[in-house]
């Protein structure tokens, strides 16, 4: 079939066909290319069935044609269907268009879907442009819903700019979910910067939940700095809860300071979870001789308890390998239990859809 007679069939199929046909005329058209292709598609968006538009959406986005950035960006802003205006974004994310950012911006701050506002927002992450920094800032510190905030969350990660600290360092500390401050906690991680281990310090000495705690005391560990060794000390022997003082000597460990090593036998010998002590025993190992010289020091102590925490230490740390793998094991399944109360907020699905989401005027 020669192109035109090809071209012409397909259109027929688009506006007359079966659903099948309907979107398999649309991808032919699509890879096809051609301005009359186009302007087929560019006329379908107009279709009453939003899966079709939607359809068109992600085919449009594969052409080069320029007609289609203005199509798609008015689709994003006045698009009557949740599931149109959500393909459209990512479609503007795969084009990879920066002049596409004002229009996916607008979405994302004033889309009534939360659903198309994370899409904008994870849109604009994959454009890693620095000039969405301030949307994204902003969505993370002001949208009242916690899926988006979680989109935001991750497209300031994708621009990977220092810029983003300020905002991700404030959701850390002030967010109402707990399940996003521990994701902020591991995100300020990557950056090895004076602001995020402060943020981070204070979260693992503040933070009324022990998720949250425990993240940043493993957050701290990551960023392998010997200046969190106090905070990481402090967990360690004060904390309540023994997920969090079995993140904090995991991290001292990581870090491997030999200010630690003290604070680690004294942990070793004194802590009621087996799993802390076999935490430390692990950090221990790493400092490898410096460690059995302190033990060996403290043997010789004139005080007692000090004696008897150094005689306590020497028994975990030659302890059969064999149950040490085997506590580590169970220590690793008790770290994904829900160890603390978790508000009503944290219990949303990422990339679910909100009630308004699901009306069908919404998705027609």
């Amino acid at each position: 079939m020669k192109p035109t007679a090809e071209i012409s069939q397909l259109i027929q199929d688009l506006d007359n066909g079966d659903a099948h046909r309907q979107h398999s005329a649309v991808f032919r058209l699509a890879r096809l290319g051609t301005a009359r292709a186009v302007d087929a598609l560019l006329a379908a968006l107009g279709s009453k069935e939003h899966r079709l538009r939607a359809s068109i959406a992600t085919a449009l986005s594969k052409t080069q044609d320029p007609r289609v950035l203005p199509a798609l960006t008015t689709h994003l802003l006045r698009d009557r269907s949740v599931q149109v205006r959500c393909t459209v974004a990512r479609a503007l994310a795969k084009r990879g268009k920066t002049v596409a950012i004002p229009s996916l911006t607008a979405s994302a701050e004033k889309d009534p879907s939360r659903t198309v506002r994370a899409a904008s927002l994870r849109a604009l992450g994959k454009l890693r442009d620095r000039s969405a920094l301030p949307a994204l800032a902003r969505a993370l510190l002001s949208d009242p819903d916690p899926q988006v905030r979680r989109a935001a969350m991750q497209a300031l990660l994708q621009l990977g700019d220092s810029s983003a600290l300020p905002a991700l360092c404030e959701a850390l500390s002030a967010d109402s979910s707990a399940s996003l401050r521990v994701e902020a906690a591991y995100i300020c991680s990557a950056f090895a910067d004076e602001r995020t281990l402060q943020a981070l310090e204070t979260s693992l000495e503040r933070d009324p939940s022990a998720r949250v705690r425990k993240a940043c005391a493993e957050a701290l560990g990551k960023t392998n700095s010997a200046q969190s060794l106090p905070a990481l000390i402090e967990a360690l022997e004060s904390d309540e809860n023994h997920f969090v003082r079995w993140s904090a000597a995991r991290s001292l460990g990581y870090i491997g300071a030999t200010g630690a090593i003290d604070p680690l036998l004294h942990s070793l010998a004194t802590d009621p979870s087996s799993y802390v002590c076999l935490a430390a025993a692990r950090a221990l190992w790493e400092f490898g001789e410096l460690t059995m010289a302190r033990v060996i020091h403290h043997l010789h102590d004139p005080d007692p308890g000090i004696r008897s925490m150094a005689f306590a230490s020497l028994e975990w740390l030659t302890t059969d390998e064999e149950i040490h793998y085997s506590l580590d094991d169970g220590a690793d399944a008790q770290s994904n239990w829900d160890y603390d109360n978790v508000d009503a907020e944290d219990d949303f699905t990422a990339g679910g859809l909100s009630e308004d989401d699901h009306s069908s005027s919404n998705w027609n």
